[in-house]
């Protein structure tokens, strides 16, 4: 039971706590968005876009990027909505 205690510790460790509030008023472009729902979206870009002054919080099941995004309209990729507003106006990204 130690060794599973242990990793729960470590696992929980390494996410941020939920926001309830945007962090940030700037609009992201709609560019932006398309290359995450085509899976275009690198690691190198997510970091390009936290200097930005965009805060992107990583939790166990999602990221969360803040900013004012306008989702309407948007496809899903086989139906699956993997990415939502939240009703703070934050985009969620679930990880697949």
């Amino acid at each position: 039971m130690e060794k599973l205690e242990t990793l729960l510790k470590l696992d929980t460790g390494n996410f941020d706590t939920p926001k309830k509030l945007n962090r940030s008023d700037k609009p992201i472009p709609r560019s932006f968005v398309d290359q995450i729902e085509a899976a275009e979206i690198k690691s190198e870009m997510l970091e390009t876009i936290q200097r930005s002054g965009f805060p992107v919080f990583r939790y166990k099941t999602c990221l969360t990027i803040h900013g004012l995004f306008d989702l309407e309209k948007l496809p899903r990729i086989g139906g699956y909505k993997n990415l939502i507003q939240n009703q703070n106006g934050s985009l969620e990204i679930l990880r697949t």
